[in-house]
């Protein structure tokens, strides 16, 4: 197993606005990292800016450590004297994007590029399972999905990799353009479009247009994989788009239809609210030559993915953790799921943040939604927003809710109630970090 490995000269070919300030052009480095504390022997370390920290602070602790370089923006004073190289470049987030499309077009590796607004995680991992039993993947790691998270994926590349499947995410117009302006995909997936950022958007054809940015340095030779259930995304496709695109359709019976490759598929009942994250994998990995038969029994069997809806069993209790994150249409999918499950239900909500001045309203509508269609035995809610949750949910007095200011009392009252045989669903944005109560109330 080869690790990477990046010389002076390539780093400075790969990057033509990168000055050498020590060192000399023969030098060798075997990774690239960020993080001081992750360094390794031989590493480089990029020293990242932003409005409130320099990571030139850590580069004499990322030094002792091993790092052989430094990769800095623009110049400073001094820097450590036990560090052989020293390199700047204009911006450090453009240096690590341009060396990771330098690392795999050097690899002569084919790219996967998945987004959307919710469920592109499921998405990359369902896709990654079913290309892993034709090819060896490299894959995004856990939610490393921006312009500095997809290119430390990049970085932990080996020689037998054969494919990398990447997952983008964004909040603000740009982002995706930025990424493959430097690293450009081979394939193309854009699941869904949905009320998630409001905060930073307009409407949801902001949102599409965003996501479309995914097919923004385009060429020939690009194969796009759109969701045909959102026209934003068909009435926004960019018209000077120059690859081929799919606009994929299903059918859900009891078994489900793909037209496009004219095939169908038991799945598990428990997946049908979510199976539109399951669609575009088994059509692009059927393109790719993965085995029906494949398909069909990673369907049945799918991989579990931590904090999205990962069932777990305490003592006969029945806890779902969904605390990933939290959007209006992931909230209610998790909700329609979790009534499936045979016990008495308790629903643990918190806030659904980036969504502006309409966080108000869709958290109202959820608690209405709640009281009208899915009446849990008990509902809790945490956080600013949630309240409005309760309050609504609360309205015509069908089950108990009650709201909380922290999570310690909640975790006291949620300790009362429970009894083997419930099942609690925990769901959030990921600032709550609401999955705390599982160590809280179930694992102590």
């Amino acid at each position: 197993m080869v690790f990477l490995i990046l010389s002076t000269e390539e780093i400075l070919n790969a990057v033509p606005e990168c000055s050498l300030i020590r060192g000399n052009r023969h030098g060798t480095f075997t990774g690239i990292t960020t993080d001081s504390r992750n360094v390794r022997e031989g590493d480089i370390f990029v020293c990242l800016t932003g409005e409130n920290h320099d990571g030139f602070s850590f580069a004499e602790a990322a030094c002792r450590s091993g790092a052989k370089a430094l990769v800095v923006s623009g110049t400073k004073q001094s820097y450590p004297p036990c560090c052989n190289s020293v390199l700047s470049t204009p911006d450090t987030r453009t240096f690590l994007l341009k060396i990771a499309s330098f690392i795999l077009e050097r690899q002569k590796m084919p790219v996967i590029m998945v987004t959307g607004s919710f469920g592109k995680t499921t998405i990359k991992e369902f896709l990654s399972a079913l290309l892993s039993r034709k090819y060896r993947i490299l894959k995004s790691t856990g939610n490393f999905n921006n312009n500095v998270g997809l290119p430390l994926s990049v970085f932990s590349i080996r020689d037998e990799h054969q494919l990398a499947v990447l997952e983008i995410g964004m909040n603000h117009a740009g982002e995706i353009a930025q990424i493959v302006r430097q690293v450009r995909p081979d394939y193309a997936i854009i699941g869904n479009i949905g009320p998630v950022h409001l905060e930073f958007f307009q409407n949801l054809s902001g949102i599409a247009k965003a996501k479309l940015e995914l097919l923004s340095n385009a060429n020939l030779n690009t194969l796009a994989l759109i969701n045909a259930r959102f026209p934003l995304l068909r009435k926004n496709f960019p018209a000077d788009y120059p690859g081929s695109v799919i606009f994929y359709r299903y059918a859900l019976r009891k078994k489900l239809l793909i037209p496009d490759i004219e095939e169908t598929y038991e799945f598990p009942e428990n997946l049908r609210e979510t199976i539109s994250n399951y669609v575009p994998a088994i059509l692009l990995a059927r393109k790719l030559d993965v085995p029906e038969q494949v398909c069909q029994e990673l369907l049945l069997s799918p991989p579990v993915i931590p904090g999205r809806f990962e069932i777990k069993d305490f003592k006969g209790v029945t806890v779902i953790n969904d605390c990933y994150n939290a959007n209006p249409v992931s909230m209610e999918t998790a909700l329609k799921r979790a009534v499936l499950l045979n016990g008495r239900k308790i629903f643990i909500l918190g806030d659904m943040l980036e969504l502006g001045s309409r966080g108000a309203a869709y958290h109202s509508r959820l608690g209405e939604l709640i009281r009208k269609k899915y009446s849990p035995e008990f509902l809790f809610t945490l956080g600013e927003n949630a309240q409005l949750i309760c309050r609504e949910a609360g309205r015509g007095k069908k089950f108990q809710s009650l709201h909380f200011n922290n999570l310690t009392e909640l975790a006291d009252n949620l300790r009362e109630i429970l009894r083997p045989g419930d099942v609690v669903l925990l769901k959030a944005s990921r600032k709550l970090k609401l999955e705390r109560l599982i160590e809280l109330c179930f694992t102590t």
